[in-house]
C-alpha cells in the first residue's frame, strides 16, 4: 500500500530494511508513546478534552500498523 521508497539489499539481493518494516516499527513505537501519554493524562486526573487528541493518534496509529502489517 506504502510502497517501497527505501531499500538496503545485501549483496545477495535480500532486502535488509525498506520502507515497510520502518513504516510497521515507528507506528508501534508511536502507538506505545501515544498509549503512555493517555495512562499519564488518566493518572493526573485530565479532563476527558485533553486526553482525546492521545487517543486519537493512538488509534491512527494502530490502523497504520494493521495497514503496514497486512
Amino acid at each position: 500500500m506504502f510502497g517501497s521508497l527505501l531499500e538496503i539489499s545485501n549483496d545477495n539481493g535480500e532486502n535488509l530494511i525498506n520502507s515497510s518494516n520502518i513504516l510497521s516499527a515507528s507506528s508501534f513505537l508511536l502507538t506505545v508513546l501515544m498509549l503512555g501519554a493517555i495512562f499519564v493524562r488518566i493518572n493526573i486526573k485530565d479532563k476527558l478534552v485533553n486526553v482525546l487528541p492521545a487517543t486519537f493518534y493512538a488509534i491512527l496509529n494502530v490502523v497504520i500498523l494493521y495497514y503496514s502489517l497486512f
